[in-house]
């Protein structure tokens, strides 16, 4: 888990620990290319301005 998502994820009784020298993580998304649905859509395009951001 990314260290930035560990204090959102807390569960009683789970302990995260750091792990040193590891490549960044790398996300995927994919979808149905004929899916038109305007909330897909609006993600995908949130998804792509994040990215380029990076």
């Amino acid at each position: 888990m990314a260290e930035g998502n560990a204090a959102l994820y807390k569960r009683p009784g789970m302990v995260y620990r750091p792990v040193r020298d590891l490549p960044p993580g790398e996300l995927a998304i994919a979808w149905r290319k004929d899916d038109k649905s305007p909330q897909v859509r609006v993600f995908i395009d949130a998804i792509r301005q994040s990215a380029t951001k990076v």
